[in-house]
């Protein structure tokens, strides 16, 4: 196996500003909760991400056999990474520059009908987002309107049902083998579901099901040509359709034990090709990055009086399984499963709390991977194979926190 070494430097900056105004009116009977307001944001991006060393070497001029492992390269083999400029002036050098502007004015609406029992309601959002790039290959212009509608009807004081439609616009920063710019990922969305509280207001539930479908999303390139290197690309699918079912559960089971579970079945896929080739042959394929089944479950137990009145337990689960990475049909990812827990302290306005996450340990925890598939000169010449690669969770850690509310 030809290994290599890179380095990875990321640099960003980050500025938001939003205002808001909101009130009531009433036309005849018809009660509008109104909200309008603009957004502005400016993101900038700097990366530097060399290859610094191609192949690397046993001190006997050996290659890594992943057959027959052998551990420990000679200080030579491992290059010093030139940190001396600044990563700004290290980005120049490259294309991996981008500065995205974005400005959004929003207006919403909610009418409340037969003494707030039937509530619709309405909004729209107009955003003006420029992304520039270093060469101009990668720059983007796009003026989006994004209507979204809601209805919901009280059957009683504990159940609703409702319904809702809502238009996404994300901007995709980049550009695919060819050097075309990435359109932004457009989408539809589709839910609907009921709302129940039971005992008095103690539990609350939600049963949702929804329907979504994406234009533009990125996915892995399955040309085999397409790869510089170890450099590998992304195209954009024609449409993605996600449906699924979503059930929330929040309450109090004793005083000081609350529970907080989720879990949610998802069926996404590529389902229509855009005008490339390459595009037409992820048809049927899952979406990467969504597992078919996820589940969230999260206690916390807080002493409510005695001498240890404010100290808190808490502690949870979060599991995925289905999972795909690449261009699959079929499940190819391991399982995905992390408790975490903590413990806290409040006692009038301060509070300290201690966060234990990846609470047993797991060093084999993937998150994120990705499966290549070398170029045909690289096969010829070297005897690539197809290989894989995968970001691991963090090994157990800890977020120690102290505040106090004014």
């Amino acid at each position: 196996m030809s290994r290599y070494y890179s380095m990875s430097d990321e640099a960003g900056e980050n500025r938001f500003g939003q205002f808001s105004f909101s009130g009531v009116e009433h036309t005849g009977p018809i009660k509008h909760t109104i909200l309008m307001g603009a957004d502005f944001g400016n993101k900038k991006f700097w990366g530097d991400f060399p290859t610094l060393k191609s192949d690397l070497y046993f001190a006997d001029s050996i290659l890594f056999n992943v057959y027959n492992p052998r551990y420990g390269l000679p200080a030579s083999q491992i290059p010093v990474a030139d940190r001396s400029k600044s990563i700004y002036t290290r980005a120049a050098a490259g294309n991996y520059m981008t500065v995205t502007t974005y400005s959004s004015a929003f207006v919403h609406d909610e009418m409340s009908f037969f003494k707030e029992k039937l509530r619709l309601s309405l909004g729209l959002r107009f955003t003006d987002m420029t992304t520039v790039g270093k060469t101009g290959a990668a720059d983007q212009k796009d003026e989006v309107f994004s209507p979204r509608a809601g209805l919901s009807y009280s059957i009683n004081k504990s159940t609703s049902l409702y319904a809702l439609f809502d238009q996404t616009f994300v901007p995709v920063a980049g550009t695919d083998f060819f050097g075309n710019t990435f359109k932004p990922v457009r989408g539809n969305d589709i839910e609907g579901g009921i709302k129940k509280e039971w005992f008095a207001g103690r539990w609350m539930s939600t049963i949702s099901v929804y329907n979504i479908k994406r234009t533009n999303a990125l996915v892995p390139d399955p040309d085999a040509s397409h790869v510089v290197g170890n450099q590998s690309f992304s195209i954009q699918a024609g449409e993605t359709t996600s449906k699924g079912i979503e059930v929330d559960i929040v309450g109090e089971i004793i005083p000081g034990l609350n529970l907080t579970a989720n879990y949610a079945y998802t069926d996404s896929k590529i389902t229509k090709a855009s005008s490339t080739t390459a595009s037409a042959a992820t048809v049927g394929n899952r979406t990467a990055y969504v597992p078919y089944n996820v589940t969230n479950f999260w206690l916390q137990y807080r002493v409510q009086q005695g001498f240890l009145e404010g100290f808190g337990l808490s502690g949870g689960i979060q599991s995925q399984t289905g999972r795909v990475v690449g261009t699959s049909k079929t499940t190819n990812f391991p399982d995905y499963f992390r408790a975490d827990g903590g413990i806290s302290y409040q006692k009038g306005r301060y509070a300290i709390s201690m966060l234990v996450n990846n609470l047993l340990n797991h060093q084999r925890l993937m998150t994120a991977g990705s499966m290549t598939t070398p170029s045909a000169a690289l096969a010829a010449s070297r005897g690539a194979v197809p290989y894989y690669s995968y970001i691991v969770e963090a090994r157990r850690n800890m977020r120690i926190g102290i505040t106090y509310r004014f």
